[in-house]
Parts: structure tokens; sequence; C-alpha cells
């Protein structure tokens, strides 16, 4: 594993230069179109990998703003949206715009009274499910299940509804044990069913490493009591 990390921390960085180089473009042509795009009715969240102590349970620590330098030497601020949430996953905000989502700077969240993330997630996770569809739950195998919605690239985000798993809790008051290792892969277990946890146990960190999609965590993630505590995977 420890030789696989700087590729993903390679791969992360050019993501963010990406993501970066995205946001300013939207920013030289929002003048244009008076930010027609970012609003509340078009807000939605993403999970995103981050590098560094894993965290036990939740909590929206804000990353940091970085300077960016883009073609031609000009250097800006960028100050995205995104928290460290749980284990070693962060949440970023994205507005849905007709091409592609992108990256909401934290100033957006403010002029659309978001500021918090605490405020801006509710408001997110219920345009999630006015897009992306009320999470639909099929069974893989033996226990396993699967959490999708119509968009692969939101699946993820299903993680972040809470009301979702605290009805899944109430079929299964033993805890239920989630894997989220790529953005279009949301697996779950109740403890009750133990090959198929330990399944999850065996294959999260393997599946989050060898994955052909933008992984999200190597971590898993037990729900009970109706909150969230990070699990090391085997």
């Amino acid at each position: 594993m420890n030789g696989q990390l700087p590729i993903m921390r390679l791969v992360a960085r050019i993501l963010a230069v990406l993501l970066a180089t995205s946001v300013f473009m939207n920013d030289c042509c929002a003048a244009g179109n008076g930010n027609k795009y970012r609003t509340k009715e078009n807000l939605l969240v993403q999970l995103r990998p981050f590098y560094g102590e894993a965290l036990p349970n939740e909590s929206f620590v804000k990353l940091p703003s970085t300077t960016m330098e883009i073609p031609g030497g000009s250097k800006f601020e960028l100050d995205l949206a995104s928290w460290k949430y749980i284990g070693d996953i962060s949440i970023e905000f994205i507005f849905q715009e007709p091409d592609s989502p992108v990256g909401a700077l934290q100033s957006d969240l403010v002029k659309i009274g978001l500021a918090r993330p605490e405020d801006a997630l509710p408001i997110a996770i219920a345009n999630l499910r006015r897009i992306n569809g009320e999470a639909k739950i099929t069974e893989v195998t033996g226990g396993l299940m699967r959490v999708r919605g119509t968009n692969p690239d939101l699946d993820s985000a299903y993680f972040l509804d809470r009301a979702l798993w605290k009805n899944l809790e109430s079929r299964y008051p033993e805890g239920i044990l989630v894997s989220v290792t790529q953005i279009d892969s949301l697996l779950f277990a109740p403890l009750s069913q133990q090959k198929a946890a330990e399944y999850l146990m065996r294959s999260a960190n393997h599946s989050y490493r060898t994955g052909t999609r933008p992984g999200v965590s190597g971590l898993l993630y037990l729900f009970k009591n109706g909150k969230w505590t990070a699990v090391r995977a085997k």
C-alpha cells in the first residue's frame, strides 16, 4: 500500500489543478451569466479522499485554501468549499451546471447564505434526491447491498443522506457496515450478515487502491445509534 500512496497523491494533485483551472475559468465566465447556476437549487455535494490522519468520528474541519498558478503565470487564491468529514473522507460542495459540475468556492456559499457546512449539507442532499432520485437499494449477494441513484457519479453522496441511514438502522439496529471506495460505489452490510460484513472488511482497501473510477476511501464506516464511526479495514 505504501508504494501506491505517492501515485495516489500525485493523481489527487493533478485533479486539484484541473479543478482549480475549471473554477478559475468558470469565475471568468460568471460575470457574463450573472452566476445564474450558483444557487441553492443547484448545490450538490461529493466525496473526496484526503491524505493525513484519519478522523475517527464525524466533524467538519475546513481544508485550507491554496495558491494556484494557471498557464501564463497568473496566480490566484483558491478557497474551495471543502471540509474533512470522517475517516479519510472530505466533502466538497459543487454546483450542477448544464455541461458538468463545477466546484463551489467558500465565497459562493457565503453569497447564498450557506457559509456553514451544517447548513449547506441538508440543502445539497435534498437537491441530490431531486436530481438523482431517491436512493435505490438492491442486494448484490448474500446480504451485501448496493445504494444507487440515476447518475453513478453521484452515488457515493448518498453516504451523507442521514435520513436514509436512519431508516435502514430501524431495520438493522445491530449496526450497518458501509464501504464507499469510489464515487460510483456505495455498499453496505448489516452486521447481522456476518459473511457480507467480512467481505467488506477484506475488500475495501483493495478496491480503493485498484479501482478505475475516482477513489473516495479505503476505510469502512459503521452507522449505529444515528451516527458514523470510521473503522479500519483488514
